[in-house]
């Protein structure tokens, strides 16, 4: 790969993983005003099925994230490899002089932030869930 391929390879991931993650972002504020204007208002049927389609889009949007943070993470390896053996003037790159753990954590924590908005917006729904039915 030429040095232009994989720096644009490792910009073209980096902005995935942002639309992916603005996109996961919609899904929860979606969800969280649904949860604040109807989960009191809807069947328990009904519940059962946002949930669920709620489940599965947050789902994919990880799962999608995680795979592009992995391909990016690649990209960033043949990177550094590439300018150690000398057949790349990418130095300048910040991904081939910084730690390799960082975009490994960086994603680790993206992930983990994803899974806790989800958690975060379960939680929200059903206590307003359980608040509007308590009202009556």
């Amino acid at each position: 790969m030429t040095d232009f391929e994989m720096v644009y390879m490792f910009s073209d991931y980096m902005n995935l993983i942002f639309t992916v993650f603005m996109g996961h972002v919609s899904i929860v504020f979606a969800f969280l005003i649904a949860g604040f204007l109807v989960a009191g208002r809807l069947e328990k049927s009904m519940v059962s099925v946002v949930v669920i389609l709620f489940t599965i889009a947050v789902s994919i949007s990880t799962f999608i994230q995680n795979r592009f943070g992995g391909a990016m993470i690649g990209v960033a390896g043949e990177m550094r490899k590439a300018v150690q053996r000398g057949e790349s003037t990418l130095s300048w790159h910040s991904v081939t002089y910084e730690p390799e753990v960082f975009l490994s954590g960086f994603m680790l924590i993206l992930s983990i932030l994803m899974i806790l908005s989800y958690l975060g917006a379960l939680i929200f729904f059903f206590h307003r869930r359980r608040i509007a039915l308590a009202a009556g």
